[in-house]
């Protein structure tokens, strides 16, 4: 059942509703930084994604930061780059 708020409050109170999403939403000016890195699986890494120990990895990182530049997500994925594609579009503001 929707909340007094409707949709977007409902929508606020989900705990898996990242601080990205919340702000798209609400129209804030904000931006994110993702970097895109190779590094080895540590012992604990690859027993997490059952891969050998050492398999390269793709490491994401993505942060989000708010209207006044203060971080308020970060997300970290690491995945065996076997099975993946990237792909971007990369547009001017200009």
């Amino acid at each position: 059942m929707p909340s007094e708020g409707g949709a977007d409050a409902d929508r606020e109170s989900d705990p898996l509703s990242s601080g990205g999403d919340l702000m798209c939403r609400q129209d804030y000016t904000a931006h994110s930084r993702r970097s895109i890195m190779a590094r080895s699986a540590s012992p604990q890494l690859a027993a997490s994604l059952e891969v050998p120990e050492g398999t390269a990895l793709l490491v994401i990182e993505n942060i989000v930061y708010d209207q006044y530049d203060v971080p308020i997500e970060l997300s970290i994925e690491s995945i065996s780059g076997e099975a993946h594609q990237f792909s971007f579009d990369v547009f001017s503001n200009s």
